[in-house]
């Protein structure tokens, strides 16, 4: 049987173009009122002149980052997403597991300014991949990542563990996706165990929404 990290990583090949889909026709509202421009601002806060985005996708915020004047370097597992975000307009992207990220096996750049994650840090190890993007920045580096809030979808079962994405308000086919939760002190201790120190911490959330639709961390190196 594939171990959870495996069946991600081919969850994000068998979905590729579905998730493409709905990106790109604006079908995710949390998205459009809230989280995109919730990782934009907090990029742009930072006023950095490189970034890197881990685990780019279809390039989205790559092209959103280089319409404000950033040089943004894109990296994903997905070979099928790189080519979209390549066929968007994105200059530099890169096709490389965040296994092969860690061992250095693939030549991404450096003295990046800012390295973002947006909600692309689903796999249960993460310490090592946040440390390999450590050694990526500058002095003055900061990571910034916005993924699910545990709060809003711990569905009752506060614990780090594996979950499931069904998908199942989307449209388009779909397979089930497996993903990690952590909880919000599992995420504080990833980064400080990775070198960083938490500078901000952001919990967007709609007004007409009980719930916040994101949490989202900057750290900067320590």
């Amino acid at each position: 049987m594939p171990s959870p990290e495996s069946s991600l990583l081919q969850s994000w090949h068998d979905n590729a173009d579905a998730w493409i889909e709905v990106i790109r026709s604006g079908a995710i509202e949390s998205r459009q009122q809230v989280t995109d421009q919730a990782i934009v601002l907090a990029i742009m806060g930072r006023q950095p002149q490189r970034v890197l985005d881990l685990g780019c996708g279809e390039g989205w915020l790559l092209r959103a980052l280089a319409d404000r004047g950033i040089e943004a370097v894109g990296v994903d597992g997905d070979a099928r997403l790189i080519e979209a975000a390549h066929l968007a307009g994105a200059a530099r992207v890169h096709v490389a597991s965040y296994e092969a990220l860690v061992d250095g096996k693939v030549d991404i750049g450096r003295d990046y300014n800012l390295v973002c994650a947006n909600f692309s840090l689903l796999h249960q190890d993460i310490i090592p991949l946040l440390a390999a993007m450590n050694a990526l920045l500058v002095p003055t580096g900061v990571v910034v990542i916005q993924t699910l809030h545990p709060w809003s979808v711990a569905a009752g079962d506060y614990q780090d563990g594996w979950r499931e994405e069904s998908f199942a308000g989307f449209k388009g086919q779909w397979q089930p996706m497996p993903w990690y939760f952590r909880t919000l002190s599992s995420w504080l201790n990833a980064l400080d165990m990775a070198g960083f120190q938490l500078a901000g911490l952001q919990e967007p959330q709609h007004p007409q929404s009980p719930v916040p639709q994101s949490l989202l961390m900057v750290a900067e190196r320590r």
